[in-house]
């Protein structure tokens, strides 16, 4: 028995075909997602201790993006003492970045960084009160200011 296309009919059910339609399944889906971002993001360790007023260890190294938008939706000023850092720390935050003898107050303005061990992404003007640009990556302290 062959199943002949007649205009007017459907082919496929409405739902797709996945059980419970694609409404359900893709807010199951949608969660699942939500979910691992929390755990992938690091809600938990060290990258939370600034969040929770505590001085965090870390690795810390500068991003320039000029030209892009942050994702508190300013524009990126490489000359603006700001930095990016993971969730939960809100923007506006203003965290104490110390190291190499040295620190400065920024701004969290946006989300980052997404390599393992680094805890903040500084823009050049913030990382060269720390370090000259060529050290690339510093060991540093983040509290909040």
């Amino acid at each position: 028995m062959s199943v002949q296309n007649v205009p007017g009919t459907r082919t496929t059910p409405r739902n797709g075909g996945i059980p419970g339609g694609t409404r359900r399944w893709s807010r199951h889906v949608l969660g699942a997602l939500a979910g691992a971002a929390l755990v992938a993001g690091g809600v938990h360790g060290a990258q939370a201790a600034s969040a929770r007023g505590t001085t965090e260890s870390c690795q810390a190294s500068f991003y320039d993006a000029t030209g892009s938008v942050t994702a508190s939706g300013e524009r990126f000023n490489r000359n603006a003492l700001t930095a990016a850092h993971k969730a939960p720390v809100p923007f506006g935050t203003r965290l104490r970045v110390s190291g190499n003898g040295h620190s400065v107050v920024v701004r969290i303005n946006d989300r980052g960084p997404f390599v393992p061990g680094r805890c903040i992404d500084l823009t050049p003007a913030a990382f060269k009160r720390l370090a000259p640009l060529s050290a690339g990556v510093i060991h540093v302290q983040v509290s909040p200011a």
